[in-house]
């Protein structure tokens, strides 16, 4: 009875609905996840956890940050990541040998080399961050290192675009450009859409539910693609290598 669901629903309702409840003595209690609790945290509408700050957590709808903030949902997340991370630095650019065999050593080019090399030394460490710093734990820091993450993240895209042009071709660049170009804009279109067509809705007659932005989901959805994004650029890379002979 005390939980708010962030898209105007009854979480009572929702929770009669799905049958969660435990029985104390003859009594039915009907049950919700709270902040970190629960596997990937509350399913049947996104929560609200704080309304501490002035947009409370939950009243964005359904994101990345609030499926991770759990134990297990930190631990699937690091495992889905952790091979991505380790191919950056066996195969892509953290392996600077590699690079400057790739690109060359002229000082020119080991300067992009090193700004690829350190920006995505900075995106996998604000990325470790995220992971430690959870939503309903530590909101305004966690919202800082995706700032971050998403800046280094950025930087490391366009030096390796721009060692493509100069070095390599401009069809590897404007296959990386098109990878980070669908990173920003998925992230950014269920930010945008999160605002206008989910937070700044009112619902409708006769429950006014809010269903906007892919039924609050669209800002999770603009995540996982941001991420995949991120993630893509060294198997890219490869495969171009490898088309190229």
């Amino acid at each position: 009875e005390d939980m708010k669901c962030g898209n105007n629903a009854s979480f009572l309702e929702l929770a009669i609905n799905a049958q969660r409840f435990v029985m104390v003595g003859n009594e039915r209690k009907y049950l919700g996840c709270g902040p970190g609790q629960g596997v990937f945290g509350e399913a049947l509408c996104p929560p609200i956890y704080s309304e501490k700050n002035a947009v409370p957590i939950g009243t964005e709808g359904y994101s990345l940050s609030s499926v991770i903030g759990t134990g297990p949902g930190t631990g699937c997340m690091m495992a889905s990541s952790i091979f991505p991370i380790l191919f950056t630095w066996q195969y892509g650019p953290g392996n600077i040998a590699r690079m400057v065999n790739k690109y060359g050593a002229e000082p020119h080019t080991l300067l992009l080399v090193k700004i690829a090399y350190w920006s995505m030394v900075a995106f996998q460490s604000f990325f470790a961050m995220f992971l430690m710093c959870t939503y309903c734990i530590f909101e305004n820091e966690h919202v800082t290192v995706v700032g971050l993450f998403i800046l280094a993240i950025l930087v490391h895209f366009l030096a390796i675009a721009y060692l493509s042009y100069l070095y390599r071709s401009r069809f590897e660049m404007v296959v990386i450009l098109t990878i980070a170009a669908f990173g920003l804009v998925s992230f950014v279109g269920g930010f945008v859409g999160d605002r206008l067509f989910f937070m700044n809705s009112q619902g409708s007659y006769p429950d006014y539910v809010k269903h906007g932005n892919l039924d609050g989901k669209g800002f999770w959805l603009g995540e996982c693609l941001g991420f995949a994004s991120a993630f893509a650029i060294t198997p890219a890379l490869l495969i171009l290598e490898d088309l190229e002979g």
